[in-house]
Order: C-alpha cells, then sequence, then structure tokens
C-alpha cells in the first residue's frame, strides 16, 4: 500500500483534534502534529499519535514523530517511495541500513568514520521506527513486520530491537575528568590487561589491542583529542615527546570541531603510550599491510614530514599538501609505501593495516576498561568515555600549569637548567593556555576546568584515609 508524497510540517495541535478516522482524542497542549502540503493530517501518524496518548510522554510521542517524518524524508529522497512502498516492503533492511548510515555518518559515500547522531538519537530512532511499524502491522497498514529484528541484553531484561540501525557516538557531554588517584590503575589494570599487583592477568582477553587502546587513552589524555579527531590523526602528526614535560602539537582544523585548528601544549608523559603503539604493534602491522582504499593517495616518505603530506600524483609527480589542509575523506584514502593506512590507529581485527574508523571500537575498549577496574574497585566511581580523556588532558594541563614554578625548579635541580618551557608558562595565563590547547571558543568553557580540579581535588582528599576519619572507622 503506497502513501502519496507528503511535505511536513509541524504545527502545534490544539487541546482536541478530530482524527482522520472520525474519532476524537484530547491531544495535551504542546504536542506535534504533522500535517502534508495541503494541511490535511497524515493519517497512519495521526492514528499513530493517538494511540501512543496514555503510553508515552509528550515529549516522547513528539520525538517519535519527528522521527517517522525524518524517515519518510529520507525514503522519498533516496528512493522516491514512502512508508509502506516496495522498497519497505521487500527490502526493509537495506532501506534501514541506509537510513541509519545517513543518521550516523551524513558526509559519507562509504565506509568512514561516524560523526553524525549520538547514541542516543540513534537509540530514540530505532525506538520510534520499532514502534511505528509494529503499530502499522497490527492496524492493517502493512502484512507483516519489514525488518529483522534481533534480540539484545538490557539492564531491564531482554528485548527485542531492530538489527539494522545501529551505531551513533557518544555526546560530547558525556564525559568527566578520571580521578588522578585513578588514572593510572585505568591505564594498567583497565585497558593493559593487568591485576592491582602489576603482573599480568591470564584471564583478560583482549592483549592483542592493548597497545592500540593506550595509544587512543595518549591522544585523548595527552593532547586532548576528540574522538574524531584521534581517529583522523596521522602517525605524522604525532611528534616524539619532549623530554622536559611539554610537547607542542597542531590539530589541524580539517579534523577539529567548527573547523578550528589549534595549537596545543601536550603532556609529554602521556605521548609515550603513543610512541610505544607506533614503532610496536602497528610497526608490525604495517610490515605486513595489504590495505588499499579503492581511491588511494599513496605517500612520498620522502617528502612527507610533520607539516605537509606528499601525495604521488599522476605521472609520478609529487603534490605537497600541508596537514592543515588535508581533508577527512582524503586521510582516510592516505596509502603508506607498501601499504597499509598512515592513520595512527589501524583496525587489529583484519590486521591488513586498514585504518581504525568506527568510534564504536575505542568506545567499547573504554567501556571495557571501567568495567574491570570496576571489578577490583568496586566501590569506587568508574563511568568514564573516552571524552572522559579529553576532560583529563585539560585538568591535568591545567594543574601542571599552575603548579609551573615548582615543577620548573625541581627541573632545574635534576638537570641543571631550567625546563624549556619555562618562559612561556611563566608569562602566559595558565586557563589561557588550556583554551588554546583544547580548542574552545567560549572562555566560560575553559573556566569549568577550575571547577573540575577543585572536585577531583575534594574527592581525592575524601576517598584518603589519612585525611578522612570516617574511612578509619574512627566514627561511630
Amino acid at each position: 500500500m503506497a502513501l502519496r508524497s507528503m511535505t511536513w510540517r509541524p504545527s502545534l495541535a490544539a487541546d482536541a483534534n478530530t482524527l482522520p478516522s472520525g474519532g476524537s482524542s484530547e491531544y495535551p497542549p504542546g504536542l506535534l502534529l504533522w500535517f502534508d502540503a495541503e494541511l490535511r493530517p497524515h493519517r497512519p501518524l495521526q492514528q499513530y499519535v493517538s494511540f501512543c496518548l496514555g503510553q508515552y510522554t509528550v515529549a516522547t510521542i513528539n520525538d517519535y514523530s519527528r522521527e517517522i517524518a525524518r524517515f519518510e524524508t529520507f525514503l522519498t529522497k533516496r528512493y522516491g517511495q514512502q512508508l509502506f512502498d516496495s522498497i519497505i516492503v521487500k527490502n526493509g533492511d537495506e532501506a534501514l541500513r541506509k537510513y541509519a548510515r545517513s543518521r550516523t555518518n551524513p558526509e559519507a559515500e562509504g565506509d568512514t568514520v561516524v560523526v553524525g547522531a549520538t547514541r542516543e538519537a540513534i537509540g530514540k530512532a530505532r525506538a520510534a521506527v520499532l514502534s511505528f511499524y509494529q503499530f502499522a502491522v497490527a492496524t492493517g497498514w502493512l502484512r507483516d513486520f519489514p525488518f529483522t529484528l534481533i534480540k539484545k541484553n538490557t539492564r531491564s531484561g531482554t528485548i527485542e530491537t531492530l538489527a539494522f540501525l545501529q551505531g551513533g557516538r557518544l555526546t560530547e557531554s558525556a564525559g568527566r575528568p578520571i580521578l588522578a588517584t585513578q588514572l593510572d590503575r585505568f591505564l594498567q589494570v583497565g585497558l593493559l590487561g593487568k591485576v592491582p599487583s602489576g603482573a599480568p592477568d591470564p584471564d583478560f582477553q583482549a592483549y592483542s589491542t592493548i597497545q592500540r587502546n593506550a595509544a587512543a587513552m595518549g591522544l585523548g589524555v595527552g593532547i586532548g583529542l576528540r574522538h574524531k579527531e584521534l581517529l583522523l590523526t596521522t602517525v605524522f602528526e604525532v611528534p616524539r615527546p619532549h623530554p622536559d614535560g611539554f610537547t607542542p602539537v597542531r590539530v589541524a582544523g580539517t579534523i577539529a570541531k567548527r573547523g578550528r585548528s589549534r595549537r596545543v601544549v601536550a603532556l609529554s608523559d602521556w605521548m609515550t603510550p603513543i610512541r610505544q603503539y607506533i614503532k610496536g604493534d602497528r610497526r608490525l602491522i604495517q610490515r605486513r599491510a595489504t590495505w588499499e582504499p579503492s581511491r588511494p593517495l599513496e605517500l612520498d616518505l620522502k617528502t612527507t614530514d610533520s607539516t605537509a603530506a606528499g601525495v604521488v600524483g599522476g605521472l609520478g609527480k609529487i603534490i605537497l599538501v600541508p596537514w592543515t589542509k588535508l581533508e577527512r575523506e582524503d586521510r582516510t584514502r592516505l596509502v603508506m609505501p607498501g601499504g597499509g593506512s598512515a592513520l595512527v590507529l589501524l583496525d587489529h581485527k583484519s590486521r591488513s593495516g586498514a585504518p581504525l574508523l568506527s568510534k564504536d571500537v575505542i568506545g567499547d575498549a573504554t567501556r571495557s576498561a571501567r568495567e574491570r577496574c570496576r571489578t577490583f574497585w568496586p566501590d569506587e566511581a568508574w563511568d568514564y568515555t573516552v571524552h572522559s580523556y579529553r576532560h583529563t588532558f585539560g585538568h591535568t594541563l591545567l594543574n601542571r600549569l599552575e603548579n609551573r614554578e615548582s615543577l620548573s625548579r625541581k627541573f632545574e635541580e635534576q638537570n641543571g637548567r631550567k625546563p624549556a618551557w619555562h618562559l612561556l608558562v611563566e608569562r602566559n595565563d595558565p586557563l589561557r593556555i588550556v583554551q588554546d590547547s583544547m580548542g574552545h571558543q567560549s572562555f566560560e568553557t575553559t573556566l569549568k576546568y577550575t571547577e573540575d580540579a577543585f572536585w577531583s581535588l575534594l574527592a581525592s582528599v575524601s576517598a584518603n584515609p589519612d585525611h578522612n576519619p570516617a574511612l578509619r572507622g574512627d566514627l561511630e
């Protein structure tokens, strides 16, 4: 059964409306109804809204209505069809897969980095599509449910959900700085698979990816890269750590938020895991690399350096492209001589030298790390995400800059000279340096890190038995 083409227009509903079927329902104020170009109600969606009243909140009904409208807009643009046309009846899973890609990665034509809708948004889309099409079958708009269902375990038990509307990124707000008392444990025990004593855990199952996952943490904690940025950074843009403690790193605007390039005062000690991975597991994969994209951009190592990529063009001509101007899609096509990607993080599952382009992989590794830490220290909060790495960078950088005098004095006592960075940090406001390194557009955003630092200090003191008598059992 086909529906005629419709142009969606949101409109606030009145307190009461008459349904096209002749029935009536009390619509709460603030409920969004959707109309076609001729301002006649869209019958299936209106009946679905009526069905949802009393089951969902007004906000949820509005979200679901928007999602169904968005889905039909996609079907119209992509296939010239509507909600119940042949593409859904005959090949619903493929349509849903394409829709998921349009939501999570709207700029991509092929496999590349997931940069679009958040996991929360994709979850709402999944729930809306599932609910609407189940209602469509129950009311006779469709004869059979058109999508494949899979079972998933949740906190509420096992549920059935759509198989081909998955993915999405974590929201950037879903993260907080990792406490100083937990930071090393999160790396050593959570990601590197050790037990609290420091020995390897024979039951740990992810040893093949520990260097890469630690490198991802280093890119976040050491340089403050966002999730998307750390996936699109090349090995040529990560310098060797400066031994004096701070390392200058440039982040290209083509991979940065809002296209704003930035200069980062990176933390040398946290860049060490990145170099260990580049010289270790990554090098082993690179030596046996077989991966090449469909439209490769081959690099010439003689002309490629930290400032520009030497790309081999037609007739062997070398074209120099500054890293600051190399677009995201082009970065995913870069090929090292002999094969393999030039991006830092590789896909260890294929071990072909292909770039790691799915944000879920590092997110899943971080999730596993926090669950592992929780088994050893169940009384502590471990709800950290990949974005927590970036928050930790800003927190740590601010802390070190505010203690620059004591750090500089200690360095001079150990090395007989002042550190290379002493003039920079002595003459500049630490918060301004953090703002530039983080790429914050607003100074107000950077000021929040002072609150984070204060909170972490209080939390660390509160968790220390030497400073909190309640933990020693001294208080009844």
